[in-house]
This record gives structure tokens, sequence and C-alpha cells, in this order.
């Protein structure tokens, strides 16, 4: 496991991560995701001490633009079907290597992206192999602070 003070890069899942995992639809077909003020605020306080959150997403949805602009996250991939093949790529073309990178995220098609970066997480109901996998399991579940819990473990010294 690496050290949590080396992390500068979080890469983040969104459904079932930052989400709870359900989809709303609206009438003409868009999706509405809600997502919790907690990880909010933990997404300002790791970008204010100079850290990146990298969003990743196997799906296409308008809000997400708009909740990570808000928050400041530049760094938004959607569409993404190999998060491993994005991380792998990210990681080299912005010169930052596996010690300094932490992911988290709930389901299987995580799995591959989580053994590229030095620590990895998910919430507690996260899907059962990637519970066993992973270095944190969070106490919160997805979509209700998950998120924020990691990132105050990732804040902390030691």
């Amino acid at each position: 496991m690496g050290k949590r003070r080396d992390i500068k890069v979080l890469f983040c899942d969104v459904d079932g991560t930052l989400t709870d995992g359900s989809l709303y639809y609206s009438a003409n077909g868009e999706i509405i995701k809600v997502f919790h003020v907690h990880d909010g605020q933990g997404i300002r306080d790791w970008l204010q001490n100079n850290r990146i959150v990298v969003v990743l997403s196997s799906r296409q949805s308008d809000s997400l633009k708009s909740r990570f602009a808000e928050l400041g996250i530049s760094e938004l991939y959607q569409n993404v079907q190999d998060k491993a093949t994005l991380v792998k790529e990210w990681l080299q073309s912005h010169g930052f290597e596996k010690h300094q990178a932490a992911y988290i995220g709930d389901d299987v098609n995580d799995l591959k992206a989580m053994k590229l970066v030095a620590l990895s997480a998910c919430p507690v109901d996260a899907h059962p192999q990637v519970r066993e996998a992973v270095d944190y399991v969070c106490d919160l579940p997805a979509g209700r602070g998950a998120v924020r819990e990691f990132i105050d473990y990732l804040l902390k010294r030691g």
C-alpha cells in the first residue's frame, strides 16, 4: 500500500460511487444524477490542497458537466469503456507515477484501473469482489459521503 501523503491524483468513478447508483430519466430521456454535498465538499478540500481529481464515467450525462464544473474539476471523461487504459494513459501523459495516484470505484469494471494506482477504495455497498480487492473500504455508502470519507483519509498525515 502506498503512502497517503504521496497521493496527488484521485481517480473517481461516478455511478455507484459519487451517486447511489440510481438512474433517473427525464421525460426527454436525459439521465438525472443526484450528488451528496459532503462529497462535493471533500472534492473542494482535495482541490484546495493542490491535488487533482479525475472523474471517469462509463455513461454520458450533461448533469456531470454541470456538477463538476461547479466543483472546479476540468478532468471529466465520459463514455469511458476501458477505465484502466484511461488511467494508464492519463498518468503517463501528465507525468505522474503509480505511487502518486488513488482510485475510488464500486464495481468490477473498476478493478483493472485500481491495480494501476497506489491506493484503492470503495463505498461500503460496493460489489463484493471490489470490497475484497481494495486497500480501503469506506464506512459510508455510495452517494452518501464515501468519496468525502476517502478524501479525508487521504489528507490525513501518516
